[in-house]
């Protein structure tokens, strides 16, 4: 197993965990009430989706016009993470509210980040 390949796994590894005791949570009655405004995370979840598509269409860019494969692979890191960011907020959304749509999307969102950015770039 490459590094690259190590990094995506404990990305999305972490992430999944952290969607699977949120369930768990929400489902045994532990997580908290929901005292917190779902409106207040539809807006910040807007900046971030919005924020995470903009950087992922400028690495995406550079990342094609990169001439060695270190270069590749560092576009593709910072890619990963943003991918993974946009997941875990999901998680939040869904451990704090119950909405697991933001969760689902989130993680959608990683996955195409781990295609659009291959683990083994070709320069």
């Amino acid at each position: 197993m490459t590094p690259a390949f190590a990094i995506r796994f404990a990305m999305l590894l972490s992430v999944l965990l952290f969607g699977g005791i949120s369930f768990v949570m929400r489902r045994s009655g532990q997580a908290p009430p929901g005292v917190i405004d779902p409106a207040t995370f539809v807006l910040m979840g807007r900046i971030l989706w919005i924020a995470a598509l903009v950087g992922c269409a400028v690495l995406f860019t550079r990342a094609r016009s990169a001439r060695t494969a270190p270069q590749m692979m560092m576009t593709g890191v910072i890619a990963w993470a943003l991918g993974e960011g946009v997941a875990l907020f999901g998680g939040l959304v869904f451990y704090l509210t119950g909405l697991s749509t933001w969760y689902f999307l989130g993680v959608g969102f990683l996955v195409l980040t781990f295609l659009a950015f291959p683990a083994r770039p070709t320069a």
